[in-house]
């Protein structure tokens, strides 16, 4: 479930508190944290009431006045009757920690026969297809997609899954069960899918004059985009991959390269605030945090120098590229 408010980019936890007394309060970490909205699973047991949130420093808010309905159905879909299903997130990044997941249950006894599709909502397009299997029923499967097309990562937007049954006798073919004219069920459940997150996780501006890509520089031409935003603001990976270079330079600051998933370009966050603690190797997911902003090395203010590289990458064969329309791009949707 995703819980909007304030300054909620620091709270770790969720507390579904329930009815009076403390016997049904079932806690929750959460998935995703922003200023204005987290992103927590409901978990098992909880029941309508109040809910509390937690940070990191431990410091608990009031209950919220009005309660929480919780049921067993609020987050299911059904069309058809015979099958349910549900989403484990509405909104998923690629390369991010979590696949985009659907669970499913079946209704009965019986075998029956299962096929999935992931469909873009703006045109009705299948994408994607899981073949058909047989499942039994009475029983809670699921889904999980990587966010690949034919090997590409489709565009922003909205998605859903689409799951189709079809009841069948365990000795007879699916094509015989339609042959027959059983009728099929099927049940839709949308979500939104990213390809990348904005890094800065808080209030920011965007430089202009010196602090534009391509501006004159005493040492040459500006090689990135300069984001301010106070000193502190935690900073996420804009998309999930391997860390390229990790350390510290006398006019970068501490910074972090990062070759993200299915690019081919490199991804280069300078001036953090502290020294980073991943390594060379090391697999990051979109969203992830990677540091804070800072002023660190030659910086006139607190900000994030991002730049954005061609393949094969930074330093390694490839130059700088404006990083400006991908920044406002990654603005939007995050």
């Amino acid at each position: 479930m995703r819980i909007g408010g304030e300054a909620l980019d620091r709270v770790v936890a969720v507390v579904f508190l329930g009815g009076p007394g403390s016997d049904d309060d079932r806690g929750a970490s959460v998935i995703e944290a922003a200023p204005g909205a987290v992103t927590a699973p409901v978990p098992d047991g909880a029941s309508t009431g109040p809910i509390l949130v937690i940070n990191g420093d431990g410091n608990v808010s009031k209950p919220t006045k009005d309660a929480l309905t919780i049921s067993s159905g609020s987050e299911l879909s059904s069309l058809g009757g015979g099958v349910e299903a549900r989403v484990d997130s509405r909104r998923v990044f690629y390369a991010g920690r979590r696949q985009a997941r659907v669970s499913y249950f079946v209704r009965g006894d019986g075998p029956v026969t299962v096929r999935g599709e992931i469909v873009r909502r703006s045109n009705g397009k299948v994408l994607r297809t899981f073949g058909s299997r047989t499942v039994p029923g009475g029983t809670v499967q699921s889904l999980e997609w990587n966010g690949t097309v034919a090997g590409r990562v489709p565009s922003d937007g909205g998605y859903l899954w689409r799951i189709h049954v079809q009841p069948r006798d365990s000795n007879a073919s699916a094509q015989a069960s339609q042959a027959d004219g059983v009728p099929e069920s099927v049940v839709e459940e949308r979500f939104t899918f990213i390809r990348d997150r904005f890094p800065i996780n808080g209030k920011h501006s965007y430089g202009k004059g010196a602090g534009a890509y391509g501006a004159a520089r005493g040492h040459g031409r500006h090689q990135g985009q300069d984001v301010f935003a106070r000193c502190g603001t935690p900073l996420v990976a804009a998309r999930g991959g391997v860390v390229k270079f990790a350390g510290s330079h006398s006019r970068a600051g501490n910074y972090l390269v990062i070759d993200p998933s299915g690019t081919g370009q490199d991804h280069v966050y300078m001036h953090l605030k502290d020294k980073v603690t991943l390594r060379k190797g090391d697999r990051v997911f979109t969203g992830q945090a990677i540091g804070a902003v800072g002023d660190t090395g030659v910086a006139d203010g607190c900000h994030l120098h991002f730049e954005l590289w061609s393949s094969p990458g930074w330093y390694t064969g490839g130059h700088s590229i404006s990083p400006v329309s991908a920044l406002k791009r990654w603005d939007r949707f995050s």
